[in-house]
């Protein structure tokens, strides 16, 4: 509500719409700016649903993950919208590159935050929330790390609308791993343990050099943007739009 009734000029941003960039970023460059990301968010896709997401992350290159961007901020130094499908590509391949939409320089990663919000509220009308569960990748056990994960792959069967449909997801799950960590040789309890230990070695190496910002919000006070909505508010950021980063843009509600 503050957000939405105050102006931007005492926190230093013009009254003009921020210029977005799309590039391309390493996942091992980018700051997190929220202190919670999701076990299931980040892996249940790609460990449960589609093995085919694994195998491209692993190619790695630029990756769109789930064919969207991420929102970042400060030239591809923080992330402000899209932390689960980072994280996703940063825990299978932490050498890829992920494609962003980058809105430039505000004064500190926060700010990114706040204007986001700001083109969030303007677009629909509210501004959305996402609850957090209890699996933290910056805070879980590696015992109960490796027990979700199991139980992703032991449980995943291929979604509604894809040619197999119902039928389970781990043989081609252990298939692209085996090929890709060189996993020949081992059964399959054996390809499962390695699997755990390559995905929480990257775990520990997130925690240790792409640890959040200092007093990073938690998850549900984070942008929340979707497929049908991540241009329209792009667009208003861009401009030319009506919207105004200076002044309170609570008339624009309505």
């Amino acid at each position: 509500y503050e957000l939405l009734t105050t102006g931007g000029v005492s926190r230093g941003i013009p009254n003009s719409a921020i210029n977005v960039e799309q590039m391309a970023v390493p996942v091992a460059n980018l700051i997190p700016s929220q202190n919670e990301i999701s076990l299931a968010s980040s892996l249940g896709f790609p460990l449960g649903r589609d093995p085919d997401a694994i195998r491209t992350a692993f190619e790695g290159g630029d990756v769109k993950v789930a064919g969207q961007l991420i929102l970042t901020s400060a030239d591809g130094q923080y992330i402000v919208d899209g932390h689960h499908r980072w994280s996703q590509l940063f825990v299978i391949n932490p050498f890829a590159n992920i494609v962003a939409a980058d809105v430039g320089y505000v004064p500190n990663p926060k700010e990114a935050l706040l204007q986001t919000q700001v083109a969030i509220a303007a677009q629909t009308g509210y501004l959305g929330s996402s609850s957090a569960g209890d699996d933290n990748l910056f805070t879980i056990s590696q015992e109960a790390f490796n027990t979700q994960v199991t139980a992703i792959i032991d449980n995943g069967k291929y979604p509604d609308g894809s040619p197999l449909a119902g039928q389970p997801t781990k043989p081609a799950v252990l298939a692209v791993f085996t090929e890709y960590l060189g996993l020949d040789g081992q059964t399959d309890d054996e390809k499962m343990d390695s699997i755990e230990n390559y995905l929480w070695s990257n775990v520990e190496r997130m925690r240790q050099s792409n640890f959040y910002i200092t007093d990073a919000p938690g998850r549900p006070v984070m942008p929340q943007t979707s497929r049908s909505t991540f241009q329209p508010v792009l667009g208003l950021m861009q401009g030319p739009s009506p919207l105004s980063y200076s002044f309170p843009i609570i008339s624009y509600l309505g």
